[in-house]
């Protein structure tokens, strides 16, 4: 983030700097319009302030490029009525309004048809409609700015594009929108802003695609964050507390990401309704229901979730097919998982101390597979049960039960309990996949008493639960006397350039392992967690010197490894501030001043009548140039992420627009202009 902020300020500071600051304009009267490019500084405060007594519907109308309007810290204060604006800027390049209070307008301020705009430290609050709006506005910055209290919205941006807002704040706007409204805007980065106490939604994204909402603060609103008919956005890295819905998707929002939120409090975490093809990865939820999917949503991959104290069910499941992989569901008031669909799958997760059932099963054709379920039905022993089973045709195998009922029939409902014999590492370490593993926790389970007198880790009888469902090929408990196999990933032995911020080790065992622990230094202890293929912990910082990690690994039958060690040293290069000025932040500068070279040329051109067909190649190359770019920008902020293939597209956006812009010189001069 410090290092987001500095680059941005570079950015701002260039695109300012370039506006001459020798020639200072005072504002001393209002209302006032800017026609020129130049250095503006509001020089008073005016309170309950009537445009409309002058024949204008704004305080300060821009209608010029290159522009930075400061306010001083001075307030522009409207009288609450009539459709007016604090400050309007419309149709132009390059325009900065900072360190200004607008209050009191229809809208704050409003940005029209401008481009590579910059809103800084403004404070627009109390307005009648909107604090702030962006339509038909691209390329522009928000940093450090609060709209608060409006009657609609905070921050509202209508049709704009690749936008970024930065620290901003907007809260305690109550009309039924949000305190940031995004509709059909694209491309946009919402970053480290603080969105609380909304009456409507904290983030609202209606019919937008491929936005980027990351690291912000979202609390107590009605709606945390909602995508309508949007799709390739990314929603990552939030907190999300307090609100009534966390996140939801609905009307056909499909192909989202939504990863690494802390979501907790209100209804529901996550929903999603007529919405497909999303993916919900590594959140940590503890809301009354954990997630939702409802009918009409399908291919959705919910992937390592934790979800606890859940006041209901962790997990419902209303739609199919789905994949519920990975998960931990624990301390749910209900089900860990409530599945009423179909044709969905249920992998790997582990479900523990829900209430009722470990997973409730009403649907046909689901396989559940390598799940750990135990501690399950503490509640009415009506309901008891690792699974219970409401419905026929489930698929239900290679997985670990351990409660005091493991499988509860509604009715004599035909399940199929058992895979064909095949060789595999089962769920507790065996070498063959088949059925399940039934324990209990008085130690009286089928795969614990059984006979396996071959030591394939198969029973040698099969176990019947009723006539219709048998396990075939019930796992038999294996004693383990071996360690666990340890083997350091990352970090290897070897010099680093930068802080080591991750630990990454693979640990295999013949049955399941209990605990991964990294020694760092011999100065302090990390735990480790799977991610589904190795023990990681991603919340380490090694700085310089020299280093090293030694791993302890336990399995569940106490045995121990800690003979891998690693060492390693951290050298980080100085570098100045100037250094972090990527190729990418060189071409994105060069191509926003040579757009504005083209369109002043362009315009030219087209003022001398030269429009009868010798442009149709510029135009070819300025349409090159376009598409380049945005493809840049469909990647993530090309001036946030380090993207080599958003480099790529920023340096051929530029290149073909200097091939415009050329032309377009060569045929100026040919016509003698």
């Amino acid at each position: 983030m410090r290092k987001l902020l500095m680059l941005l300020g570079i950015l701002m500071f260039v695109g300012i700097a370039g506006i001459a600051k020798a020639d200072i304009v005072y504002i001393n009267t209002l209302p006032y319009e800017i026609t020129s490019p130049g250095y503006y500084i509001l020089n008073i405060s005016v309170s309950n302030f009537d445009p409309s007594t002058y024949g204008v519907n704004y305080a300060i109308k821009i209608s010029a490029s290159n522009v930075v309007l400061d306010g001083a810290g001075n307030v522009i204060d409207g009288d609450d009525s009539g459709v007016d604006y604090g400050i309007y800027a419309y149709s132009g390049t390059n325009i900065t309004v900072k360190n200004v209070i607008v209050a009191g307008w229809y809208y704050g301020i409003y940005y029209e048809y401008v481009q590579n705009g910059n809103i800084i430290n403004v404070t627009a609050n109390s307005n009648t409609h909107d604090g702030i709006v962006l339509a038909y506005s691209n390329y522009s910055t928000l940093v450090n700015t609060t709209a608060n209290y409006n009657s609609v919205s905070g921050f509202r941006l209508r049709y704009s594009n690749y936008n970024i807002l930065l620290n901003n704040n907007a809260s305690n706007n109550y009309g039924r929108t949000s305190g940031i409204d995004i509709y059909y805007s694209h491309g946009n980065n919402l970053i480290g802003n603080i969105v609380s106490s909304n009456k409507g939604y904290g983030i609202s994204v209606i019919s937008s695609l491929n936005n980027n909402l990351t690291s912000n603060l979202i609390t107590s609103n009605d709606w945390g964050i909602i995508l309508s008919a949007s799709s390739k956005n990314s929603i990552t890295n939030n907190t999300i507390l307090g609100n009534t819905w966390g996140v939801y998707l609905y009307s056909y929002s499909n192909n989202n990401t939504i990863a690494n939120n802390i979501i907790s409090g209100g209804v529901l975490g996550i929903y999603l309704g007529s919405s497909n093809y999303n993916t919900v990865i590594k959140n940590t939820i503890q809301s009354y229901t954990g997630i939702k999917i409802y009918p009409s949503s399908q291919q959705n991959s919910l992937v390592s979730n934790t979800i606890k104290n859940a006041g209901d069910d962790g997990i419902k499941l209303y739609s199919g097919p789905n994949d519920i992989i990975g998960n931990i569901i624990t301390n749910s008031g209900a089900s860990g998982i409530d599945v009423q669909s179909s044709n969905n799958r249920i992998i790997n997760n582990t479900i523990s101390h829900n209430k009722y059932s470990g997973i409730m099963l009403k649907g046909k054709g689901n396989v559940v597979a390598g799940n750990r379920i135990y501690d399950n039905g503490w509640g009415s022993l009506q309901y008891h049960g690792g699974i219970r089973i409401r419905d026929s045709g489930n698929f239900i195998y290679n997985n670990f039960f351990n409660n005091t009922v493991n499988v509860k029939f509604d009715a004599s409902y035909q399940n199929f309990w058992n895979t064909t014999k095949t060789l595999g590492r089962n769920i507790i370490g065996g070498l063959y996949i088949g059925g399940n593993v039934w324990f209990k926790p008085d130690g009286t389970g089928f795969s614990e008493t059984c006979a396996d007198k071959d030591s394939d880790g198969i029973c040698d009888d099969p176990f019947i639960m009723n006539s219709v469902n048998i396990d075939y090929l019930p796992l038999a408990f294996l004693q383990d006397s071996v360690p666990p196999s340890v083997v350091i990933v990352y970090p290897e032995n070897t010099t680093y350039s930068e802080s080591i911020t991750s630990i990454k080790v693979n640990v295999t065992d013949n049955s399941q392992i209990s605990e991964v622990i990294a020694e760092v230094d011999g100065e302090y202890n990390i735990t480790l967690v799977f991610d589904g293929v190795y023990y990681i912990n991603t919340t380490v910082n090694i700085g310089e010197g020299q280093h090293w990690i030694r791993i302890y690994a336990y399995d569940t039958y106490g045995n121990a490894n800690s003979t891998e060690i690693v060492y390693f040293t951290v050298k980080i290069p100085h570098r100045t501030e100037g250094q972090f000025l990527s190729f990418s932040y060189f071409y994105y500068l060069r191509y926003i001043k040579l757009l504005q070279l083209f369109n002043e040329s362009y315009t030219r051109a087209i003022s001398l009548g030269i429009n009868n067909g010798t442009l149709t190649k510029v135009l070819t190359f300025k349409t090159l140039a376009e598409k380049e770019w945005q493809l840049a920008w469909s990647r993530g902020s090309p001036i946030i992420t380090s993207d080599v293939r958003a480099f790529i597209h920023l340096r051929k956006a530029y290149l073909y627009l200097k091939e415009a812009e050329t032309i377009l010189e060569n045929i100026l001069i040919s016509s003698g202009s």
